[in-house]
């Protein structure tokens, strides 16, 4: 059991797993396509809140192993406060977690999505603002792929359509890359994620 504190600051305990197989229980990546997981009604106020617990989900028959952590823990995974062992890969808040799966979902790999975001942001004219942007892989349709990118402009969200075919051109080069930097800052597991630059 775990205690959390509402927006109305009413205590709440929370009974939910330190670790979700998402063979026994499918249930959980539905909710986290569709962006109810981790959601829960206070008792108090009666409104619906999103905390963010620290929860390992895994599929071995899909070879999912994925280490899910809070926004507020981003700081210190960095400073390598926290650090785990034997992890495919980590996830740092709702909006990576989902396009994991989003990914997982498409049958695309996310090193090879990382490092198209690694071109999308190379070319983005103002690279100060580049902190402030964050690019989200969307879906695959019609051999493109679309990606959403927030922060270029406020309250807006941009999309990229990349062909399908830059795609498989990009996973003919990565392996020259993968050791080199900075692609191996955001290519080794297991936080495979251009914000690890």
């Amino acid at each position: 059991m775990k205690e959390i504190k509402c927006y109305c600051n009413n205590p709440i305990k929370i009974d939910f797993p330190d670790q979700i197989n998402l063979e026994t229980d499918p249930g959980y990546e539905k909710e986290i396509l569709d962006g109810n997981f981790m959601t829960f009604k206070c008792t108090e106020c009666g409104k619906d809140f999103k905390p963010e617990l620290p929860v390992r989900l895994v599929d071995k028959s899909r070879d999912i192993d994925i280490q899910f952590l809070p926004e507020l823990d981003r700081r210190a995974f960095y400073n390598k406060k926290i650090q785990f062992k034997n992890i495919k890969r980590i996830a740092i808040g709702f909006p990576e977690l989902l396009e994991k799966f989003i990914i997982i979902n498409e049958g695309l790999k996310d090193e090879i999505i990382e490092l198209i975001k690694f071109y999308l942001i190379s070319k983005i004219p103002d690279k100060e603002s580049c902190s402030e942007i964050n690019i989200f892989f969307d879906y695959l349709k019609d051999n493109t792929l679309f990606f959403n990118i927030l922060g270029l402009k406020k309250d807006e969200v941009g999309i990229s359509r990349i062909p399908f075919s830059f795609y498989l051109q990009t996973s003919e080069e990565i392996d020259s890359k993968r050791d080199t930097e900075p692609f191996k800052s955001f290519l080794t597991p297991p936080y495979v994620s251009i914000n690890n630059i």
